[in-house]
């Protein structure tokens, strides 16, 4: 009888230890299960945060695209405007008198406006190009020639420009500095103060990035930049 007491009590034990193990195998299996998720997590993770991060170049392409679009549509409305205004004024005051002795001379009428017009039009082709540098120089030789013009200021901007798209954001600022100093009454004045702001923000300057933001929409409420700003803050968080 002792015997088969403790024959019982022997499988009992046995029995309660191959449970035992294959408890601890199941939560082994678990916890690889587990680390294997956190991995899977992890990744996704990364992933998604890649996507954001394109996403939101993507974004940025589209927007500063569809500024440039809206700036050329401009220049070139007061490019169309001005040479229709300059030919009338050409045209009246440029009467050639008959005299059958001229019949076959031919008479240059000089055009400044026309020259004009194709250097900035040369200088805005090789910035949409991407040649940056032959850009610089035409809209330089632009301000040289006519300092004073409607478009002064829009050729410092594409200059800017040109410094921003090769990430060279101190000399973009400074151009930007420069065209409010020289044309503080000029058409692309809310612009260049949209683009001194973002600027500052590529040169780690959050602080007076948010600043400069927030007086583009002090300044110009109705405005697209006043959109642009609110976007950029709100994308900032601010």
């Amino acid at each position: 009888m002792k015997r088969l007491i403790l024959l019982v009590i022997c499988l009992s034990v046995l029995a309660c230890g191959s449970q035992d193990e294959v408890i601890k195998k199941s939560i082994s299996s678990l916890n690889e299960q587990v680390v294997s998720l956190q991995k899977t997590v992890a990744d996704l993770k990364v992933n998604i945060d890649e996507l954001e991060r394109k996403n939101q170049v993507n974004k940025e392409g589209i927007e500063t695209n569809a500024t440039a679009i809206t700036n050329l549509k401009t220049d070139l409305n007061y490019l169309t405007s001005k040479k229709t205004i300059d030919n009338t004024k050409t045209n009246d005051n440029n009467v050639l008198p008959s005299d059958s002795n001229n019949n076959n001379q031919i008479i240059v009428i000089q055009d400044s406006f026309t020259d004009k017009s194709s250097l900035y039009s040369a200088a805005y082709e090789a910035y949409k190009d991407g040649n940056y540098f032959d850009s610089r120089k035409k809209f330089e030789d632009f301000l040289k020639l006519y300092p004073n013009d409607d478009l002064s200021d829009n050729a410092l901007y594409w200059i800017s420009e040109s410094y921003y798209s090769e990430k060279n954001y101190q000399k973009s600022l400074e151009t930007l500095e420069r065209l409010l100093k020289d044309y503080p009454n000029g058409n692309k004045v809310p612009d260049a103060t949209l683009k001194i702001a973002l600027n500052y923000h590529e040169l780690g300057n959050n602080d007076k990035a948010v600043e400069i933001l927030n007086k583009v929409i002090n300044d110009f409420p109705k405005s697209k930049v006043a959109t642009v700003a609110k976007n950029k803050l709100a994308e900032w968080g601010y």
